[in-house]
């Protein structure tokens, strides 16, 4: 997926919407009658905080909420694993440490996978 196509995915599942006649217009959540450019949704790919305030609107902060939080943790496992080592037989070696430092990118792409909206090229 594109880093515009991540963004939008992500903030149609926080709430945004594409006007109805333009798709380079949104419409933000908290404010039903006002449109915005496309470009002012918030940068999820790029920013932690973005991508944190997101994770916090989906509920996967939610300690209550343990389905998707298994579900999340194993889909940023899995993003993460693709640039760690390898043990002799082949398995990603993935710390604690390496998800703690996962970047806002690969937040951004398990959040969409868990939300199974990650799109894959065909």
């Amino acid at each position: 997926m594109t880093s515009i196509k991540q963004r939008i995915a992500i903030a149609e599942a926080c709430g945004w919407r594409v006007h109805p006649q333009d798709k380079f217009i949104v419409i933000p959540p908290n404010s039903p009658n006002s449109v915005q450019p496309l470009n002012t949704i918030p940068d999820y790919v790029n920013d932690l905080n973005a991508i944190h305030d997101a994770k916090e609107t989906l509920g996967i902060n939610d300690r209550n909420n343990l389905d998707i939080r298994v579900k999340w943790v194993g889909a940023l496992r899995d993003v993460v694993s693709r640039r760690c080592p390898h043990n002799k037989l082949g398995t990603p070696v993935v710390s604690d440490l390496d998800i703690l430092c996962a970047s806002a990118e690969e937040h951004a792409e398990a959040l969409l996978k868990t939300l199974k909206k990650w799109k894959t090229k065909v």
